[in-house]
């Protein structure tokens, strides 16, 4: 177990053709206007990099992409290394809130990481949505709060969870269970926390909202590298979350 990670799950690098994903994986939220996960680099509903606290050098990298292997998954792949959000308009998002779904993604924080950098996992739009902020706290890549409006209720906690040290990969999943009304986060595998969300509903806001990575600084994007980014339509069980966190694709 690497210092400051949770649990017993480390992220291992393997090639694409390594790792088969079991049937639950394969399940998957598709827009009606995806490309039917024919692996082409950007489509044309998910696009990225047009927030205003990006520079214009960082804006060309997004490519949300289809990939073929997991049956069309929505997946960002950035590599690690590419500094950028990514958007998409609400209307393709209809139908993904009305039941549970899952997101997960892979984080590593660089040594230079600092207070006003976050990571921001989720929906946002003016002042409606959800997201997993992090900063360095110690030298660590720690979750400090996890937020989630819709224009009447808000949940915000303080939950102070040091997920990696600075320079090293962490697997975030969240399973949002939105009959029973409760959030599952789990590290690198392991369930670390169940947050309870009774009568906040989320995704209400129109317009265009942000998948990916916000800072807190105005004057530079978040500098939190992050990589094969996906969204699941329904709950992964535990066993198909443990081989996410087995895996990262190179």
């Amino acid at each position: 177990m690497l210092k400051g990670q949770i649990g017993s799950r480390v992220g291992f690098m393997h090639s694409r053709t390594s790792f088969v994903p079991s049937a639950t994986l394969l399940s998957h939220w598709r827009p009606s206007s995806d490309d039917d996960g024919n692996d082409t680099d950007t489509i044309t509903d998910l696009v990225g990099g047009n927030h205003a606290i990006l520079d214009a050098a960082y804006d060309d990298a997004a490519a949300w992409q289809a990939d073929a292997l997991r049956g069309g998954v929505r997946r960002v792949d950035c590599d690690g290394v590419n500094r950028i959000q990514a958007n998409t308009d609400v209307s393709n998002l209809v139908g993904l809130y009305e039941d549970s779904f899952t997101t997960t993604i892979w984080l590593r924080a660089p040594s230079d990481f600092s207070t006003n950098d976050g990571v921001m996992w989720g929906h946002r739009w003016t002042d409606n949505g959800w997201r997993i902020w992090g900063k360095n706290v110690s030298s660590k890549l720690r979750m400090t709060s996890f937020w989630l409006k819709d224009g009447t209720n808000t949940f915000s906690t303080v939950v102070g969870l040091d997920m990696a040290d600075l320079e090293t990969w962490v697997h975030l999943a969240i399973i949002w269970n939105l009959r029973q009304e409760k959030v599952d986060i789990y590290v690198n595998g392991t369930l670390w926390d169940t947050q309870d969300i009774t009568g906040v509903l989320p995704f209400v806001a129109s317009g265009v909202p942000t998948w990916g990575r916000y800072s807190h600084n105005t004057n530079s994007p978040s500098k939190v590298g992050w990589d094969s980014a996906r969204i699941y339509r329904g709950e992964l069980g535990v066993k198909q979350i443990v081989e996410l966190a087995d895996y990262r694709y190179e």
